[in-house]
């Protein structure tokens, strides 16, 4: 991923199988659309797990972790669209987790999205970000068909959300994750090694996206709506 800001609104979940073909099509037709229009938000992609991982990944390239708490994004929390509503109590595993990119590298957006989670222990969380970007990135980057690498960690103070008329339509509390490094690559084969490279940090098990869609920033696309 080009990434043009240093924070990122990630969401992971899962869909109830029923509404699966209708979810799909709400998250191009309005929910992306919704988002996107929102000022702060530079950029959204959509991402389909290739198997053993949370079934659908979205990202969203946001100005500052600041965005969130943002009066015209609350707006939108407030007043969610009746599509939304009809759409958001299917979501299953809720994982939304507003991050800070810490280290990156490269300049290419892929069709393949690997991710690592990382949970850094006590008191490590300098020496490991500093490992990662002086020598897990730039070792990534030599990867064939890598073209982008970078390190996402939680904001914990602005993935809270007040509560509001679309957090109620949701089954439960949304979890997070801690870190996670994120690549992205031409083909799914290449993204395998980034495993074997982070190895010393103990990831979590590698999970690999194909890009499904992304969308721009359209100021002219405004209108209520929820995530």
């Amino acid at each position: 991923m080009t990434m043009r800001t240093d924070a990122i609104l990630a969401v992971w979940n899962d869909v109830a199988p029923a509404r699966e073909a209708e979810f799909n099509d709400w998250y191009v037709r309005d929910h992306l659309p919704d988002r996107l229009a929102i000022q702060g938000f530079r950029c959204g992609r959509r991402w389909l797990s290739t198997g053993g991982s949370t079934r659908y990944f979205t990202f969203y390239e946001i100005d500052d972790v600041g965005v969130m708490h943002s009066r015209a994004y609350l707006d939108r929390h407030g007043n969610p669209t009746e599509w939304t509503r009809k759409i958001m109590p299917a979501f299953v595993g809720m994982n939304r987790s507003i991050c800070r990119v810490t280290a990156k590298q490269g300049r290419g957006d892929g069709g393949v999205a690997a991710v690592l989670r990382l949970t850094p222990g006590a008191g490590g969380e300098a020496a490991l970000r500093h490992w990662i970007a002086a020598e897990a990135l730039p070792a990534i980057m030599g990867l064939p068909g890598v073209v982008s690498a970078c390190l996402w960690e939680l904001d914990p103070q602005a993935s809270r959300m007040p509560d509001t008329a679309e957090t109620r339509l949701r089954q439960g509390e949304d979890a997070t994750i801690a870190w996670a490094v994120v690549v992205e690559a031409t083909r799914e084969e290449e993204a395998g090694p980034v495993a074997k490279i982070l190895m010393p940090a103990k990831p979590g098990r590698l999970e690999t996206y194909r890009l499904l869609c992304s969308l721009g920033h359209d100021p002219a696309a405004a209108g209520p709506g929820g995530n």
